[in-house]
């Protein structure tokens, strides 16, 4: 039986009854997303090996990747309420790709700052991909289950953040040392990347979408559009400040892992760190699928406060750098951020109304915490150890912990 919430949902979208397919692409966006960010944890310790650089500036990659979202989020949200959903989508696919065929370049001048250029550009691609494509998700079917379907596209992006790591761990460790000047390995995989998303590209634009038209003024207040602004929902800025810390916090975990795990686990060789790591994107991926799979029977803020939680317990095994047990806790807390993202962002959404297109662009902007938060654990892991930079992301999950059991509601004035 059709509500008149899911009438009025539907009503926003125009051009095709079977909304199937158009799910099925959008939705294979994530998995393009996940496999750029596992990509980018394996290469910010093969860059270390080459350009022999610290820690710390080889966390520019994930300054540059996720400072995109800090500068690019606003435009690409006016671009979306210019252009619509698939000509958004379109633009940040093809900048992707340029940014991949950039890494060409990149490499034969075997220059660490230009490859840092080439991952803003490719980031600013996903940007305005993941900006048209998380809120073009939620309406792609009935209202009632835009929070599944979101967290279903977020697991096809762990689905990619466990493959990255794999094809990294094989392309640049394949040798089980250091590779010197050799970015040859770097060139293929990007170069690869960029043509698949060039075909990609090309079967989307191509491909019968809906498109959302504007909702009436009594539509709007039908799906529960706010009597004040944005910025005037308390539980909304907590969510992209929880967001800032959660995504800051991840990012921080992947880029650091594989010199932790060498440091802690005493012989282990920086491939099989490598594939350590893609283990452990694999827990990601199960983190997504179970939290999933909780939806609909355990309340959204609930299952985010047990992810937040198990993270916490975690990082703090990870810390105390006990040889081998924090390794294995360290992995196990990829599980608890397989949870966190899209009930972050689900919580952030509601009540949000007609503003759901900027709320989601402020929510993606939070995102942009990856640039920062890394960088201040690499700055603490040269300054003292690689396991005392993990203080940072425990103070984060227990801030999460916070938004999920308590901060996450809406105020009464909402």
């Amino acid at each position: 039986m059709t509500t008149r919430t899911d009438t009025n949902e539907r009503a926003a979208l125009t051009g095709t009854s079977n909304l199937f397919w158009p799910l099925v692409l959008t939705t294979s966006l994530f998995f393009i997303w996940g496999l750029s960010y596992g990509l980018l944890e394996v290469l910010n310790k093969h860059f270390q090996d080459v350009f022999d650089i610290t820690k710390a500036r080889s966390t520019l990659l994930q300054t540059a990747y996720f400072g995109a979202y800090a500068t690019v989020v606003w435009p690409a949200g006016r671009l979306l309420e210019q252009i619509g959903y698939k000509y958004t989508i379109l633009v940040g696919l093809a900048i992707y790709a340029v940014g991949a065929f950039l890494f060409i370049p990149s490499a034969t001048t075997a220059n660490f700052n230009f490859f840092v250029a080439s991952i803003f550009i490719l980031a600013t691609g996903l940007v305005c991909v993941e900006t048209a494509a998380s809120p073009y998700v939620t309406l792609l079917g009935p209202a009632k289950n835009a929070d599944r379907r979101i967290a279903i596209a977020q697991s096809v992006f762990g689905l990619g953040t466990f493959a990255g790591p794999l094809i990294g761990g094989m392309m640049f460790f394949a040798d089980q040392k250091p590779v010197g000047g050799d970015l040859s390995s770097v060139v293929a995989t990007y170069g690869a990347i960029g043509g698949a998303v060039i075909v990609f590209a090309i079967v989307y634009g191509f491909a019968p979408l809906p498109k959302a038209a504007a909702l009436t003024e009594d539509e709007a207040l039908q799906v529960g559009a706010p009597t004040t602004g944005l910025m005037g929902h308390r539980h909304f800025k907590w969510a992209v400040f929880a967001q800032w810390l959660n995504i800051g916090a991840q990012v921080g975990i992947g880029t650091l892992f594989i010199n932790f795990v060498t440091e802690n686990w005493s012989g282990i060789e920086t491939s099989k760190a490598a594939y350590l790591l893609s283990v452990a994107m694999g827990l990601f991926l199960a983190g997504r699928i179970v939290s999933t799979a909780m939806l609909g029977k355990v309340s959204t803020n609930v299952v985010l406060t047990f992810f937040a939680v198990w993270n916490v317990l975690l990082l703090a095994i990870a810390v105390p750098d006990i040889p081998t047990v924090s390794t294995i806790a360290l992995m196990g807390t990829l599980f608890g951020c397989g949870g966190t993202y899209p009930l972050i962002f689900a919580l952030g959404l509601r009540g949000l109304g007609e503003n759901r297109k900027r709320g989601a662009a402020a929510l993606v902007f939070g995102v942009s915490g990856g640039a920062v938060v890394p960088l201040i654990m690499g700055f603490v892991a040269d300054a003292r150890s690689t396991s005392d930079a993990y203080f940072v992301a425990l103070a984060c999950y227990m801030f999460i912990s916070l938004f999920g059991w308590k901060l996450y509601k809406p105020t009464a004035e909402d």
